[in-house]
């Protein structure tokens, strides 16, 4: 909505201008007699087009350093996708193993809003237990209902209060809470993810993914600004497995058949029919009245009966093994996966935690058949940036024939295209004081950024046009048009950035990385617009030729 929103602006305030602003002018304002004495913002211009007309090779290698400088300092800049919100909430996920009575989960999660309760700092708690609550933000991840599941929803008096309570609940993990799995973040923009950081281990052999994910947790504990590291393969359940003997089962007169017709009667049971009551059929199902709630003794004490009605126990042919088996087996494009999932620590980011696991897993063999893939924002944002590339090449191709049938010349179109690297000199610079890591607003602020200083170049190279066309020679010409728009270019830049300077000054944590990469790229890009662009049209421009009468 975002780009249709400016769309809609500019197309409106265009046709202002056009249409309101001419009338409103004549009659509004008065006229005054011409000033002898030219602006103080004149005389700066016209100093600055003379020294771009004199010292042009100079000011092009000073752009040039003042690019590679930014390239250099790009290294230093973190990146990252979307940040957290400035929201007062901090969300405590609660999670036991399989099988885990709903009481015991209720009871954990009213314990743990009832300590946190006790900081001063906090307004509210709110618990669920068997489900993850409301979805009271548009983005918040939900966990699917489970008796072993719940959640406690912290509300602070700002969102400052929110690091010493998530310290708090990260000492007592270790501490006092060894038994479940207690994973506390605060609020995230941006699309959904169960994680910032999210490795997905893919195979067939489940043993050597449960192995795989052992490894990759280590790894990312080890990791500095990690934080709640866990996969989802969980402890699993208890399983009984038998083991037929084919021919022992065939003297008794039994099949495999029968064999798992006894023990599914007197466990799950087995349909028998259905009974159709309005639109829905329902099962008709045959069990012992224990069903699934048995002992181990129970079940190897069932009998099978054979063909001729006796009474066989099943052990007397078969043989059983107590093992562990995941309770849920997820998939990945149909094939087993384990989740690996890492939160994101103060002062680090998903891109620095991402690249130092890349660096490890070099150091490490996976298991046979397992291979790695990355989640998370690491996905997301992956996703987020190409679908920007692929259209990308539309606007520029936009651009380029807009100006091309501006001025019907190569050689200014390359012009107003130099303009656009010099925002890197602001861009980079100016995220590093304020702060912010490059993310995907950042993004979109120098995307938005290569639309407005191309506008400076264009005005310039009008009216240098303009003065040639009235036969003025070529290094007057450019000093005069440096000398005649040096204000508007200046009050253009001065409202735009003004305007993008309450968005610097809010508490929201989305905005900032935005007006600072176009505050700072447009600052920067026009102190350089006006040395550079007049330098090239020096260098480059020739008077175009007077239509014939």
């Amino acid at each position: 909505m975002i780009p249709v929103t400016i769309l809609l602006m500019l197309t409106i305030s265009y046709l202002y201008a056009l249409l309101v602003s001419p009338l409103l002018s004549e009659q509004l304002l008065v006229r005054h007699p011409a000033r002898q004495r030219s602006s103080r913002i004149a005389v700066l211009g016209s100093r600055v087009g003379s020294l771009a007309v004199r010292h042009g090779g100079s000011i092009m290698a000073l752009a040039v350093a003042l690019l590679a400088l930014a390239a250099f300092g790009s290294r230093f800049l973190e990146k990252d996708f979307f940040p957290t919100t400035d929201r007062n909430q901090l969300v405590i996920d609660i999670e036991y193993p399989e099988g885990t009575p709903i009481q015991r989960t209720t009871g954990f999660v009213n314990l743990l809003a009832a300590e946190l309760r006790r900081f001063a700092a906090v307004e509210n708690t709110f618990s669920f237990s068997g489900n993850s609550g409301p979805r009271f933000y548009y983005n918040l991840n939900e966990n699917p209902g489970a008796p072993h599941r719940g959640r406690v929803v912290v509300e602070t008096t700002a969102p400052e209060q929110l690091e010493p309570i998530l310290d708090w609940v990260r000492e007592q993990t270790h501490e006092r809470w060894a038994e479940v799995q207690v994973v506390a973040h605060r609020l995230q923009q941006g699309p959904p993810s169960p994680a910032p950081v999210e490795i997905r281990l893919i195979g067939q052999d489940r043993q050597a993914l449960g192995r795989a994910a052992e490894q990759i947790t280590q790894l990312l504990r080890d990791i500095p600004g990690t934080d709640f590291v866990r996969h989802d393969l969980g402890t699993g359940i208890p399983s009984l497995r038998f083991e037929i003997d084919d021919v022992l089962a065939d003297r008794r007169g039994l099949s495999r058949a029968q064999v798992a017709e006894s023990l599914a009667t007197q466990s799950q049971g087995i349909v028998l029919g259905s009974y159709r009551a309005g639109d829905d059929p329902i099962p008709i199902r045959l069990r012992s009245p224990q069903g699934s709630h048995f002992s181990p003794d129970q079940l190897l004490a069932v009998n099978a009966y054979a063909a001729g009605g006796a009474a066989i126990p099943v052990m007397d042919s078969a043989r059983a093994e107590l093992e562990w088996q995941p309770a849920v087996i997820r998939h990945w494009d149909l094939e087993p996966a384990v989740m690996v999932f890492s939160e994101v620590g103060e002062g680090a980011t998903y891109a620095t935690v991402f690249d130092a696991l890349s660096q490890r897993l070099s150091g490490i063999e996976l298991p046979p058949g397992v291979r790695i893939d990355a989640g998370g924002f690491q996905e997301s944002s992956g996703e987020a940036n190409s679908a920007i590339y692929q259209v990308l090449p539309i606007g520029v191709i936009l651009l380029l024939f807009f100006l091309l049938l501006q001025f019907n010349s190569f050689r200014r179109v390359f012009i107003v295209l130099m303009t656009v690297p010099l925002a890197a000199t602001g861009v980079v610079p100016g995220l590093l004081l304020s702060g912010y890591p490059f993310g995907f607003m950042a993004l979109l602020g120098v995307i938005a950024l290569v639309g407005i200083v191309v506008n400076n170049a264009i005005v310039l190279i009008d009216v240098v046009d303009a003065n040639m066309e009235h036969g003025m020679q070529r290094a007057q010409a450019v000093i005069r048009a440096v000398e005649r728009r040096a204000r508007p270019i200046l009050l253009t830049t001065a409202t735009t950035v003004a305007g993008l300077l309450p968005l610097t000054l809010t508490d929201s944590t989305l905005w900032p990385p935005m007006a600072w990469s176009i505050i700072s790229g447009l600052l920067a890009s026009t102190v350089l617009t006006l040395g550079v662009v007049p330098a090239l049209c020096n260098w480059l421009l020739q008077p175009r030729p007077r239509p014939a009468d």
